[in-house]
């Protein structure tokens, strides 16, 4: 679930880039934000099943493929609950360029989303933009058990 609030933070930062969103699944976050004038692409391997609406027209690609074939593409990276069971999000943060923002959705070190090795990279290699992620703490919404935030991180040079 994301707030009207939430939406409107991402989009003020995300306004005049250009965005892509890795594993979109249904792509409502896309659809809020390009309400908002942003401008996104989604790809998704559509893995979940299209079990639920369709919002934003997304590209069907195995998602590193896609990054790999396209990253000069693009100026910032949406991670949105990445699987933990998977390595995606690791390689993807493993492969970003000094001039790529990644924005990820999830929980830190030790919770249900990211890899282990995601978040030692981030640990080790990242730059945590701390000005966004407080702003984006005060729009988010949790629920019980959940300990999702929102963080915006930078290759360290």
């Amino acid at each position: 679930m994301i707030s009207k609030e939430t939406v409107k933070a991402l989009a003020k930062e995300l306004r005049g880039k250009r965005v892509l969103e890795l594993g979109a699944g249904s792509g409502i976050l896309a659809h809020h934000l390009e309400k908002h004038g942003v401008n996104i692409v989604t790809v998704d391997n559509g893995s979940w099943g299209g079990k639920w609406k369709v919002y934003h027209r997304t590209i069907t690609d195995d998602a590193m493929n896609y990054f790999n074939k396209n990253k000069k593409k693009f100026d910032v990276i949406i991670m949105s609950w990445p699987n933990y069971e998977q390595p995606l999000a690791y390689k993807i943060a493993k492969r970003l360029s000094a001039n790529h923002e990644l924005i990820y959705q999830g929980e830190a070190y030790g919770g249900c989303t990211a890899d282990d090795n995601f978040h030692r990279l981030w640990d080790d290699r990242m730059i945590d933009d701390k000005k966004f992620n407080a702003r984006m703490e005060k729009v988010n919404i949790r629920f019980d058990g959940i300990h999702d935030s929102w963080y915006k991180l930078k290759r360290r040079l």
